[in-house]
């Protein structure tokens, strides 16, 4: 799911990058191992994409736990074509795009936390993995404990990369947020307005793929290229944008996340949790007057608290013996930020795991 900062900028800029800026995409090298790119059916109606990186393991004598990767609010699995190649040389590993998103179906109905689970559930089982690590980016973190607390037998371990935090704790106001809105507004007001085509009685949109990066790139991490093209499609009369079914996908499920309530003290597999420690606002600040720099540290302070109280204050409580790092260095999406570090990380956390049955 979005922070509420993210919302804020998805609002900053026009209407039809909403959706882009909380699953972006931008202009990083692709990946040197490539996965197989195929789909799994889970009912008549509805099939998921995968991209399958299980070929690249160099097998051993021991058999490691399959890794299932799921990605963050609108984004699909090609999000992880710089990590995954990371850590598919040591673990089995497929990573799923979610109902609504990308090459994988888009009913109108089946986006709360429950059908998401069930989803996952059924494509493991078509899959054939028995006993996985789940690690999730975002918005995964609901489907990540929801699972591990309806299927615990299937699970070794939770990876919540940015994302285990109590959603439903955060619809109250954002003490930070109308200062936060203001910022945004001026840094929209820099952005190059050629980027943009601005048809009567239409949306504005990015021009193309490449304006769509230099967009995304105001506010977030360089994104694999592949993500770039498999968020945003060209359109009639010129231009990119997302699929109106990803943006409905993206509204349902909004809306249904914020009604679940993490429990993490059933749980009663190990759980590694990595936050990111940068501001949201860090690759704004060139764009903020210096007259303002003060007011806008002020305000990202603030909305740090606010959010540090529904998620690493509410792990810790909830599981005292969670393994937890916070790389001040990261932003929320801090797999793309440091994908080797993410990737060490997670390797040590599943070799400290109980051994996966021969």
């Amino acid at each position: 799911m979005p922070t509420r900062l993210q919302i804020l900028v998805g609002r900053a800029l026009p209407a039809a990058l909403a959706l882009v800026l909380v699953a972006p995409a931008g202009a990083a090298p692709a990946a040197a191992s490539a996965p197989l790119i195929t789909r799994v059916e889970l009912t008549d109606t509805v099939n998921l994409e995968l991209r399958d990186w299980r070929s690249l393991l160099q097998q051993s004598a021991n058999t490691p736990y399959p890794l299932v990767l799921l990605t963050g609010l609108g984004n699909t699995a090609a999000v992880y074509d710089d990590l995954a190649p990371l850590l598919a040389r040591h673990h089995p590993l497929v990573a799923i795009t979610r109902r609504g998103f990308g090459g994988s179906s888009a009913p109108a109905t089946g986006y709360d936390v429950a059908t998401r689970v069930e989803d996952l559930r059924l494509a493991l089982d078509r899959l054939g993995l028995e006993r996985v690590v789940l690690v999730g980016h975002s918005i995964a973190g609901d489907e990540l404990t929801a699972f591990a607390g309806r299927y615990p037998q299937r699970v070794a371990g939770l990876v919540y990369l940015d994302s285990a935090l109590n959603r439903y704790a955060t619809r109250g106001a954002n003490p930070a947020q109308a200062c936060m809105e203001a910022l945004l507004e001026q840094a929209q007001a820099t952005l190059p307005a050629d980027l943009f085509l601005r048809p009567a009685g239409a949306e504005p949109r990015p021009r193309s793929h490449a304006a769509l990066a230099r967009l995304m790139a105001v506010n977030l991490p360089p994104f694999p290229q592949t993500e770039l093209y498999a968020v945003a499609a060209w359109i009639p009369g010129g231009g990119v944008l997302p699929p109106t079914s990803a943006r409905r996908a993206q509204e349902a499920i909004t809306q249904g996340t914020e009604r679940y309530r993490p429990d993490y003290r059933p749980l009663r597999m190990p759980l590694l949790a990595l936050y990111a420690g940068q501001s949201p606002l860090e690759r704004l600040w060139p764009r903020i007057p210096a007259a303002q720099q003060r007011q806008a540290r002020g305000c990202a302070k603030a909305n740090a608290r606010w959010l540090q109280a529904a998620g690493l204050d509410d792990l810790r409580a909830q599981r005292p013996d969670a393994t937890i790092e916070i790389w001040p260095d990261a932003s929320h999406h801090l797999f793309l930020d440091h994908p080797q570090r993410t990737a060490d990380a997670i390797q040590r956390f599943v070799a400290g795991l109980a051994p996966a049955a021969p």
